[in-house]
């Protein structure tokens, strides 16, 4: 292993595939340095890396995810499964814009207006790749998402597929990057 800056961790021979960091001035040039295990793990943990959008990861509602006496409830064969993906940060901006609010005056009273619905929307337009065995009440399938090839992401209209109380945990599943347990995984048709 080879010393860096810090005189430790840095390494330019790993086990698997290196992992390019950042550039180390040698000489008056560039050289590509790589991270082993435990500089990676403590530079991710300060939250100083950058992240992957790589991350499409699959989804179960919570209420499908309820054990009784080890058991699901409800059979994974019929769990609907979304296919979500982190936001970048760009994305993130534009929703923190939609949920600062405003402060307005109506009546001679002051109240902050927030378009958080907005919000929910964006974020499920843009973090929803697509779904699978998804159903309506009367327990027909319902096509995958429509793509908007406008603006990218997902329709509304087919937002308007998902009920209120589905749109916030999905939401909260793609800003918090919530990802199912290797054992809720176990099994399930991806």
């Amino acid at each position: 292993m080879g010393l860096g800056p810090s005189g430790q961790g840095w390494s330019t021979v790993l086990h698997h595939p290196p992992i390019p960091y950042f550039s180390e001035d040698i000489g008056g040039r560039m050289k590509d340095v790589t991270l082993d295990d435990k500089a990676l793990k403590v530079l991710r943990n300060s939250g100083v890396l950058g992240f992957s959008l790589e991350g499409e990861f699959p989804y179960a509602p919570k209420k499908c995810r309820i054990k009784k006496k080890k058991e699901y409830i409800i059979p994974k064969k019929f769990w609907p499964v979304f296919t979500l993906q982190p936001l970048n940060g760009v994305q993130l901006a534009h929703i923190e814009d939609l949920t600062r609010g405003n402060i307005a005056f109506e009546d001679e009273k002051a109240f902050i207006k927030t378009d958080s619905g907005k919000a929910r929307l964006k974020i499920l337009q843009m973090g929803i790749v697509t779904w699978k065995n998804y159903r309506d009440d009367k327990g027909a399938l319902i096509d995958p998402p429509t793509k908007d090839s406008l603006h990218g992401g997902i329709t509304e209209d087919s937002l308007e597929k998902i009920p209120t109380s589905l749109q916030v945990e999905l939401s909260n599943a793609i800003t918090e990057n919530d990802k199912l347990t290797k054992e809720e995984l176990l099994g399930l048709e991806l």
